[in-house]
Formats: C-alpha cells, sequence, structure tokens
C-alpha cells in the first residue's frame, strides 16, 4: 500500500464526514442495484450506507485492520459481508448487479484489465 499513515488519516476523517458520505452516495445511489460489491471498501463507511438501503453488500479490502474494523461496523446488517484480499487477484462465483470502487482504480497498475475483470461479475 502507498502511504499507510495517509490511508489511516483519509479513512479515519472521512468516516467522520457523515454528510459528505451521504452525499457522496447521493450521487451514484439511483444506479444502485439489490447486489453490490464494493471494491476497496476500507472501513466500511460507504459499505454502511449501502446496507442501510437494504442491499446485500459484499466488500473487499486487501487490508486486514480495515476489513476488521468494517466487519465489526457491520455486524448489524445480515445482508453485508467483507472479506481480506486482493480483489485484482479475487475470483467470485457469485454475481452482482453493481460493482462500486470508490478511490480504488486508480492504485490499479493495470485497471483496464482490472475493470473488464469486474465487468464480468
Amino acid at each position: 500500500m502507498e502511504d499507510r499513515a495517509a490511508q489511516d488519516f483519509w479513512l479515519s476523517n472521512l468516516g467522520e464526514a457523515n454528510r459528505f458520505n451521504r452525499w457522496v452516495l447521493s450521487r451514484f445511489a439511483r444506479h444502485l442495484g439489490e447486489d453490490v460489491l464494493e471494491v476497496g471498501c476500507g472501513v466500511g463507511n460507504f459499505t454502511v450506507l449501502m446496507a442501510e438501503g437494504g442491499r446485500r453488500v459484499t466488500g473487499i479490502d486487501i487490508e486486514p485492520s480495515y476489513v476488521e474494523t468494517a466487519r465489526r461496523r457491520l455486524a448489524a446488517f445480515p445482508g453485508a459481508r467483507v472479506s481480506c484480499g486482493d480483489a485484482t487477484a479475487a475470483e467470485w462465483s457469485e454475481r452482482f448487479d453493481t460493482v462500486v470502487a470508490l478511490d480504488v482504480v486508480e492504485h490499479i497498475a493495470d485497471d483496464r484489465a482490472f475493470l473488464e475483470r469486474l465487468r464480468a461479475v
């Protein structure tokens, strides 16, 4: 990961920016289906908001401590789950209506190939 301290700072502060997060979600919420894959879910800031809407949300993040935090935050949502792994190498047997990747694609070396893989799910 690039600068872990900077990423921790960003996720922590973003987690406290509830009105901002809700505004960001409002920009794409009407395009969300019932089954959502969130790539790079971090600590679950947006995952929680999508799960609050009653969607089934599957999050994945490469950082174990973020996944642990996201799992705690999503414990009240039976339709939400978070796994730890590298989304660029992950294989999903299930299919999703929507894939969300906020602040993620710019960190992927072969972003085109990655987006093609996501399109398949």
